[in-house]
């Protein structure tokens, strides 16, 4: 090679020289090879001067890009590789190796831009795919990632890396089926591939095919025998079945490495020794596991039970497990041994203190033992007497009860059952106080909004008092706060039972909490009951008619927010609720009718947002989009971090075509609070900027905010499908539809995008489907119509076409089309007729739009 190199290069000396054919090609071809042969001060006069000769030849920029990277001089080659793509902007290598240049220094979102803009040009680019992958998973965009790779895979099925990628997030994320499927292939492709026969491996032994485990296993420690991991994990599987096997496959595991990395195979080492009773040897073993990872738990606690139940040491034993609880204070385990120590620990302690008690006889007993002895000895007069000197200094429950069964020894029965009830007086008043002091301090927290504590320090108070009704009922307040809903409805139900003092507190928050989970009828059963009690109560009523609102009985609900007005004319949220019912309620100027309502609110308080926002919204579905903007402004000037407000005035900006100013907004109302509907309403904007790549970027950063957030998928499959990149596109929808089954536009849109992939009946259904839902879209009896067509199906098309038309009459499009079905049924003359009738209805558009042009321009 360097020969044929050196030849060609003397060839072009002599053309250059001799016979003076000194050219930018010739020159920017010797610069090439000189480069090659590692003459770069040559190389670069020659490219140089070929730059010169012609400033816009781009191999010598190209090949003068190559030689920088050499010399490690990266933003010069960066400076070439732009000015190639402002000459060409479809030069795919040159988008390819400044994203290389992009990923040697660090910046992903670059590289993986550039790496997209280089696989728009050559969409076959297997290397291409894979590198955007990297990038993605650098920028935490693995759902993007994946996609690359299965695409890598798909046109390189000899990229192993992609395959072995794919496999290893599946892996992490628990896909072990997945999982298993990728290293299947890959091992199909490289069976010596120690690393990816030990994670299929792992895979299988976490479906309990432990056999099928054992076996990959055992083949990746033949292959690569100096891998801990592979020996500690086959360790494990054999932990049971055969525990000598797994001790030898620990040990291999441990002196490969006894480093930090591998302080499992010590712990689970020492559990074997354990259940073998060899316990030095598992005491080294934890103790080992302890001294590089002072977290693990689990080694804590099995030296604090074997010191506990084999060396007898309680001291240590409480001191292990109180370790334990320290680092992980959920651990119910360490919490029962730690108590079985405590008892073991408390009967020592009683046996010394009965030694002490028979070592020191003489000394003088207190006077409850003088009591205790008398007694004993049946002397009661003695006894009574003594005790009631001990009342007289302290009046405690415990004394009182000693008194009474004393009491009851002397046949003083009246007595007894005196001293028993001023017992029990003293036993509730304790008990009553211990309550208040659990109370209080969850009445605080709740104050300070730590409502999680509160909870906790209210639960105490239960466990002492079970009919304690205030520690129900703010118990359930803390549940609401912290949305664990059933448990707050459940102690709602207790205060409910308990005391009917408390009925209408109780019906009126568990309204609240009904109507804030969606549950309308019960919100609306509760509030009734309420109403009974307190007919006058303005915001009972208003809470029935939003109840009536949601569950769509219109009348009833205008009817219940006229009855709060006429109550208290001057209740804003009558106003705003009634006003809301009539934007709902489909009469003929409905929504002037609730503008009256919004601007009556608003005469009585111009600073009520509510009213000003909804009055925004009203003018904006009307198509008054200026004066919805002067609205959403003076909200604004109300209050300037109102995001409803700078929402709604981008979503205006964007009806009235201003983009800059609809960005402008929304980024504003980002920056106050980052929610997945902020990012979506931004990637639309982006969208009509012609922006995709931010557009993309923030549906995927929507969808990262909120997993569940339906709309963000919707719309990320609806950029997918503009790119034609329809299998993404059916991702997306599939899981837009996945936490929104009832999303008509998303089944309509999987028809069309499962169309184009030529998956006809699931295409069909997903037609069918959208039909069930929504009825009245003609556009779906239309997409419909066309599949059946495509089917053969024509008479079936016809009819879908024929309602299309009946939704949406005179839609030349339609119209040609049955024309079309109806002519391959043969019936010519329908057809014509049909034709015929879409030509006058395009004839007309046209000569409509001509007059228009007209007027304009007279104007």
């Amino acid at each position: 090679l360097l020969k044929a190199i050196m030849k060609e290069i003397g060839t072009l000396d002599d053309e250059i020289k001799l016979h003076n054919k000194v050219t930018a090609y010739n020159l920017s071809r010797r610069g090439a090879l000189l480069r090659k042969i590692g003459q770069l001060l040559r190389s670069q006069e020659d490219l140089e001067l070929a730059i010169k000769m012609e400033p816009q030849f781009l191999d010598a920029f190209w090949q003068r890009h190559l030689l920088y990277l050499l010399q490690g001089e990266d933003y010069k080659a960066l400076d070439d590789l732009n000015f190639i793509i402002k000459i060409n902007k479809n030069h795919a290598r040159a988008y390819r190796a400044r994203a290389e240049i992009f990923r040697r220094l660090g910046d992903a979102t670059m590289a993986a831009i550039n790496y997209t803009q280089a696989i728009r040009l050559n969409p076959d680019d297997a290397e291409a795919y894979f590198r955007r992958a990297e990038m993605y998973e650098k920028k935490n965009d693995i759902l993007s990632a994946l996609e690359d790779y299965a695409i890598t895979s798909k046109l390189m099925p000899t990229k192993t890396e992609a395959i072995f990628k794919h496999g290893m997030y599946m892996f992490k994320q628990g896909s072990w089926l997945s999982a298993i499927n990728d290293f299947s292939k890959l091992l199909a492709m490289t069976p010596y591939n120690a690393e990816a026969r030990s994670y299929r491996g792992r895979a299988q032994a976490q479906l309990g095919n432990f056999t099928s485990a054992l076996k990959d296993l055992s083949i990746a420690i033949h292959f690569n025998p100096d891998d801990a991991t592979i020996f500690y994990h086959r360790g494990c599987i054999l932990r049971r079945s055969h525990p000598k096997m797994a001790l030898q496959d620990l040990s291999t595991s441990i002196l490969l490495d006894d480093s930090y990395d591998n302080v499992l195979a010590y712990a689970h080492r020492g559990i074997i020794y354990a259940s073998m009773k060899r316990w030095p040897e598992a005491v080294s073993d934890f103790e080992a596991a302890v001294k590089l990872d002072k977290t693990i738990v689990l080694a804590h606690v099995n030296l604090g039970v074997i010191y506990m139940r084999q060396k007898h040491d309680y001291t240590n034993a409480i001191r292990r497990l109180t370790s334990a609880i320290r680092i992980d204070p959920t651990y119910v385990r360490a919490y029962v041994c730690r108590a079985e120590a405590y008892c073991y620990e408390i009967y020592t302690i009683i046996i010394y203190r009965r030694f002490a008690f028979n070592l020191n006889q003489g000394v003088d007993l207190s006077i409850t033992q003088q009591a205790a002895v008398y007694s004993f000895l049946g002397e009661y007069t003695e006894s009574i007497q003594a005790l009631n000197r001990a009342i007289r200094a302290q009046p405690v429950a415990p004394l009182y009860l000693l008194l009474g069964k004393v009491s009851m020894k002397a046949k003083l029965f009246n007595v007894a059952i005196d001293h028993f009830k001023e017992a029990v007086k003293l036993m509730v008043m304790l008990i009553q106080s211990i309550v208040i002091i659990c109370l209080l301090p969850g009445a605080l927290k709740y104050l300070i909004k730590a409502y999680n504590f509160a909870a906790k320090d209210l639960t105490k108070a239960i466990a002492i008092d079970h009919t304690c009704v205030l520690a129900y009922f703010n118990r359930a307040l803390c549940y609401q706060k912290l949305k664990e809903y059933h448990k707050a409805l459940q102690d709602y139900g207790v205060v409910q039972l308990l005391d009917n003092d408390e009925d209408q507190k109780v019906l009126q928050n568990r309204s609240l909490l009904y109507f804030e989970i969606g549950d309308y009828e019960n919100a609306l059963l509760d509030t009734l009951l309420c109403f009974k009690e307190n007919p006058k109560d303005v915001k009972i009523i208003h809470t029935i008619g939003r109840c009536y609102h949601h569950l769509q009985y219109y009348e009833d609900a205008i009817y219940a927010f006229n009855a709060a007005l006429a109550i208290d004319p001057f209740f804003l949220d009558a106003y705003l609720g009634r006003g809301n019912v009539m934007m709902d309620y489909v009469t003929l100027n409905h929504n002037a009718i609730s503008r009256r309502d919004y601007g009556k609110a608003l005469r009585l308080s111009p600073f009520y947002l509510p009213a000003r926002l909804n009055l925004a919204y009203s003018l904006q579905v009307d198509g008054h989009f200026k004066l919805a903007w002067n609205q959403f402004t003076i909200a604004l000037n109300i209050d300037k971090e109102c995001i409803s407000a700078l929402e709604g005035r981008a979503v205006v900006n964007l009806q009235m075509s201003n983009t800059f100013a609809a960005l402008t907004d929304i980024n504003q109302a980002i920056k106050i609070k980052q929610t997945a509907e902020l990012y979506t309403n931004r990637g639309v904007i982006h969208l009509f900027r012609n922006d995709v790549v931010n557009a993309m970027r923030d549906y995927q950063t929507a969808i990262a905010l909120t997993p569940t957030y339906s709309l963000a998928y919707f719309n990320a499959a609806n950029l997918y499908f503009i790119q034609r990149r329809f299998q993404q596109a059916l991702m997306y929808y599939d899981k837009a539809l996945e936490f929104d089954a009832n999303d008509e536009s998303a089944l309509h849109n999987r028809g069309v995008a499962k169309i184009m992939m030529k998956d006809y009946e699931g295409a069909l259904e997903d037609f069918n489907k959208t039909i069930d839902i929504y009825p009245y879209g003609a556009h779906a009896y239309f997409n419909r119509g066309n599949l059946l067509a495509i089917m053969g199906r024509y008479g079936e098309a016809e009819n879908d076409y024929g309602i299309a038309l009946k939704l949406k009459p005179q839609d030349a499009i339609v119209l040609k089309r049955r024309a079309y079905v109806k002519g391959k049924q043969s019936r010519k003359e329908e057809a014509l007729e049909d034709y015929k009738l879409a030509v006058n209805i395009q004839s007309e558009s046209v000569i409509k739009d001509l007059l228009t042009e007209e007027l304009t321009s007279s104007a």
